[in-house]
């Protein structure tokens, strides 16, 4: 009876653990990536549109106006900052794959009035109190290495290899 009743918490057991298997690992989409950037000179590529451009206009205030504009291009600072906050974002979310630690501390005192006071204890009374705690969670369902796969919608990192 005990035999049977062993290898039927095994094979429950087994089955538990094959149940809760997840889904398949994550797959990085594919990125659609341009070959050159803006006003790169491709190899015996020479568009129209990546030479001096501006340089058609005859007006002098119109064509330091649209240096200016160009030098002043916002875009590439939105897009930096886009990469630092998905950064900032991974990073917060592999923070959650460590253990919690806190601590605290606390010191009182207090004086007793004299006629509370009872006899042959002290006037004066002092409390410490030291009190700390360490916790982590086993990620036993995958949640926060799924949530560090999948990172920011719409961000790739590069160079930022996944922690399992």
């Amino acid at each position: 009876m005990r035999r049977k009743l062993c290898n039927i918490v095994t094979a429950s057991a087994a089955l538990l653990a094959v149940a809760c298997a997840l889904g398949p690992d994550y797959q990085r989409p594919k990125e659609k990536i341009p070959a050159a950037y803006r006003f790169e000179p491709a190899a015996g590529n020479d568009s129209f549109a990546d030479q001096g451009w501006w340089q058609l206009y005859q007006d002098p205030t119109l064509q330091s106006l649209i240096r200016e504009a160009l030098d002043n291009n916002l875009d590439v600072r939105i897009a930096a900052a886009r990469i630092d906050q998905a950064r900032a974002i991974l990073g917060s979310t592999r923070l959650q794959q460590l253990p919690q630690i806190s601590a605290s501390a606390d010191a009182q005192r207090a004086r007793t009035s004299v006629g509370q006071r009872i006899p042959g204890v002290p006037a004066i009374s002092n409390v410490f109190l030291v009190d700390g705690s360490l916790s982590y969670e086993f990620d036993f369902w995958g949640k926060y290495r799924r949530a560090t796969e999948a990172r920011v919608p719409g961000c790739s990192l590069p160079n930022t290899p996944s922690r399992m």
